[in-house]
């Protein structure tokens, strides 16, 4: 059944990736969030897995050029620094473990960065969509999921692959407890709807929203709540106040209209009646809302059963990137390791001080080009960014890739300038075009 839905999607993705790369790409991306997984010769594999490599093809072929800019670069250097690390950790130790997958899966993010900038050289339309579209599907499915929570084995059926606990804890359970969405943890489902509440409320803020933004507002309230996760609730709330100091910050509040302001009022009003009927109906569903939202008044303690040095998970982590603190040990791992509940901690792990290091650099130069532009909306998901990677491995999943291709198109004044001298040129295939010299794999 799931082999099929892929080959169906696979063969859509195709078509639009003919007509419009940009349209492909966008595709792509909507069906890695949305589609089940693919279960094929006894494997279970995402779509982002599945269809990676035709897609990296056809934007081969499709475009003629494909511009690496200065965080695209610094991307490739993360990489190296990586792959070296790993080499040497498994010539030189032998209780390592090569994690091939882990390696594989590093690269994949690294293009998929490159690939997904094409989308973004004409504005934003792309990732509202994307954001609108995913949020809308995953709305009716935590619906489901908390109207039926005995359909978790028909979720269980679709979603499920190695290392998604909470799905497989739930099955055992024989119904869900907290909303989980399209994905099997609702971890995912939290940082997918902190990240469209920071991006959705910055166009509020910058007065360029539209109706398609506001639906995906309010949607990612509710899926971000429903998931009962730390970092959506802890988020949105440093997001919020977050939004309103750049507004004032930079500037934006002169321009102030009385129409303005009333609609801003009243999306506040709607958001806090509609959060106290979910509240009210998550508690009825038997979901544990309240020992969610008792976080916010003990933030802190949301961090000690990761990061807790004497009694969280990552106490044996911690023990490697002390023995190895400037390179780290690469995509290699130890016994009784556990790495994957953090971006921070897999950089510190995987290449130590010097990849923090370049991430620093990635993420300040990111920074600055959003404030010099005075970009709310560009800020916000920086901030989400890095809040989202202290939850999970976000940097190298399809939310912090589509994040960070959209941050480094948006901004780069090298990319613009080339896109610019590139309008004269008509885009081909890699047959016979002429092309002129530049930051460019042509």
């Amino acid at each position: 059944m799931t082999i099929i839905i892929g080959l169906i999607a696979a063969a859509i993705n195709i078509i639009a990736c003919i007509k419009n790369i940009k349209t492909g790409l966008m595709l792509y991306v909507i069906f890695v969030i949305l589609l089940p997984v693919i279960k094929i010769f006894g494997l279970t594999v995402s779509y982002e897995i599945f269809f990676f490599m035709p897609l990296l093809i056809l934007v081969l072929v499709k475009k003629s050029r494909i511009y690496i800019n200065g965080i695209h670069s610094l991307l490739f250097l993360y990489l190296l620094l990586t792959l070296l690390s790993t080499l040497l950790t498994v010539l030189f130790n032998s209780e390592a473990t090569l994690m091939v997958l882990g390696v594989f899966g590093l690269i994949r993010s690294i293009l998929l960065i490159v690939l997904l900038s094409l989308m973004f050289n004409d504005g934003h339309e792309k990732i509202e969509t994307i954001f609108f579209v995913v949020i809308f599907v995953n709305l009716i499915v935590v619906l489901i999921q908390m109207m039926y929570p005995q359909s978790v084995k028909v979720f269980y059926d679709l979603y499920y692959k190695e290392g998604l606990t909470p799905l497989k804890t739930y099955l055992e359970l024989g119904r869900f407890y907290r909303g989980l969405g399209t994905f099997g943890t609702p971890i995912y489902l939290g940082i997918l709807s902190l990240i469209i509440v920071a991006f959705t409320f910055s166009k509020f803020l910058s007065s360029r929203y539209s109706l398609k933004n506001i639906i995906a507002f309010f949607c990612s309230l509710v899926c971000g709540l429903i998931s009962l996760t730390k970092i959506f609730l802890l988020g949105m709330l440093i997001i919020v106040v977050s939004g309103i100091l750049l507004y004032v910050l930079l500037g934006y509040y002169k321009n102030i209209k009385s129409k303005q302001l009333l609609f801003f009022l009243f999306t506040i009003i709607m958001s806090a009646l509609a959060l106290n009927e979910i509240v009210k109906y998550s508690r009825q569903s038997g979901f544990f809302i309240d020992y969610y939202i008792e976080y916010l008044t003990k933030p802190f303690e949301a961090f000690e059963t990761r990061y807790d040095s004497s009694s969280g998970n990552l106490i044996n982590t911690y023990l490697t990137f002390t023995d190895h603190p400037f390179f780290g040990v690469g995509k290699t791992i130890f016994t009784n390791e556990f790495i994957g509940d953090s971006a921070l901690i897999t950089i510190l792990h995987d290449t130590g001080a010097i990849g923090i290091a370049i991430y620093i650099l990635i993420f300040m130069k990111l920074l600055i080009l959003q404030l010099k532009d005075k970009n709310i909306t560009g800020v916000l998901i920086i901030i989400t960014l890095l809040l989202t990677g202290f939850a999970a491995p976000v940097l190298t999943s399809i939310f912090g890739t589509l994040a960070i291709a959209y941050l480094s198109k948006q901004n780069s004044k090298s990319s613009k300038e080339l896109i610019k001298k590139d309008k004269s040129v008509v885009e081909g295939d890699l047959l016979g075009k002429e092309q002129d010299k530049g930051y460019a794999f042509n």
